[in-house]
């Protein structure tokens, strides 16, 4: 199996925690796919957050990583990577205080 390389940017959306996670456990999109019960391409879609799973999708993909919905979706807790806003990740960048010497 080719195990492509995942960004620090990657890590912090839904599909890279997954691809990383499937990665990391040696498993194939096939082999996920048929542990979670789901087709091999809406895997590589929400792989590439092109499609976003259902809530009960995106358990059973969990439950086959052997891990939680939450944790898929607080990655910046296991990786230490804190998502900046503005960068495609839903934080509205005026949500964010500026720095104090940019006031």
């Amino acid at each position: 199996m080719r195990v492509m390389p995942v960004s620090d940017a990657d890590l912090l959306t839904f599909g890279g925690q997954i691809r990383h996670r499937r990665q990391m456990s040696g498993r194939t999109y096939q082999a996920l796919a048929a542990d979670a019960t789901i087709s091999k391409s809406l895997l590589f879609d929400i792989e590439s957050n092109n499609v976003a799973p259902s809530v009960f999708v995106a358990a059973r993909i969990a439950k086959a990583l052997g891990t939680t919905v939450d944790e898929l979706l607080s990655p910046h807790i296991q990786t230490g990577v804190t998502p900046l806003p503005g960068e495609g990740n839903g934080i509205p960048s005026e949500s964010v205080p500026a720095p104090a010497d940019q006031e």
